[in-house]
């Protein structure tokens, strides 16, 4: 594990290992003893209604937050400074009759 993701050592690798196991990133099990760390399903079924719920909120969040960032976005490009900013960095690309262009 550590050559392949370019650690400096073997007790390197079981550290980070050890770290996401703790964490719930991973599922295995470490045996020092051989150096081997054997890896395991996800016990979680998400078969049960207080999963399903956490899932849909946690979905509901961000579809929500995409529709906000999607508002703010159109929000900056509609805005008289954004377009003033780009179409002064884009001047060779605007053409020189946009060049004395003011916005209000």
């Amino acid at each position: 594990i550590a050559d392949s993701v370019k650690l400096n050592s073997a007790k390197e690798a079981e550290q980070k290992v050890f770290r996401m196991v703790q964490d719930g990133e991973i599922f295995a099990t470490i045996n020092q003893k051989d150096g081997m760390v054997s890896f395991g399903d996800d016990p979680e079924q998400y078969d049960n209604s207080s999963m399903r719920s956490y899932l849909d909120k946690q979905i509901r969040d961000s579809i929500d937050l995409a529709r906000k960032l999607r508002t703010q976005d159109q929000n900056i490009a509609a805005s008289p400074e954004y377009i003033q900013k780009t179409m002064h960095e884009r001047g060779g690309r605007w053409g020189s009759e946009f060049e004395d262009f003011e916005m209000p």
